[in-house]
C-alpha cells in the first residue's frame, strides 16, 4: 500500500509508532518488576498494551493509503482499543491513589 501524501500525516503516523513502541517497552519493563504487587502490575501492563494496539493502528491508519472499507475497519479497531483503555486507566490511577478497595467498586467484576 502506498503511503499518504500528506506530510502531517506521515508526521502522525511516525509518532503513532514511536508511542507505540515505547508502551511495548513499558509493558515489557512492568513484566519483570518483582516489586509491585501482581494486580498492580498487571493492570498497569494492560493499559499500555491497549495504548500500543491503538498507537500502532493509528500509525496504518495515518500512514497508508487504503481502500474505504479498510480504513472504516481500522478505525472501528482504533476506537474500540481507546474506548476500552480510558476506563481502564481510570480504574488503573485509582487503584494507584487510593487502593483497590476503592477502584475495585468502579468494575463490574470486583
Amino acid at each position: 500500500m502506498p503511503l499518504v501524501a500528506s506530510p502531517t500525516e506521515l508526521t502522525t503516523s511516525a509518532t503513532d509508532a514511536l508511542l507505540g513502541l515505547e508502551c511495548v517497552i513499558i509493558a515489557a519493563v512492568l513484566r519483570g518488576r518483582g516489586n509491585a504487587p501482581c494486580w498492580r502490575a498487571g493492570l498497569w501492563r494492560r493499559v499500555f498494551w491497549l495504548l500500543a494496539a491503538a498507537s500502532f493502528l493509528g500509525a496504518v491508519a495515518h500512514g497508508l493509503q487504503m481502500p474505504d472499507p479498510v480504513g472504516a475497519a481500522l478505525w472501528q479497531a482504533l476506537y474500540l482499543s481507546l474506548g476500552l483503555l480510558m476506563p481502564l486507566l481510570i480504574v488503573a490511577a485509582l487503584a494507584d491513589w487510593r487502593g483497590w478497595a476503592y477502584a475495585g467498586r468502579l468494575v463490574p467484576w470486583g
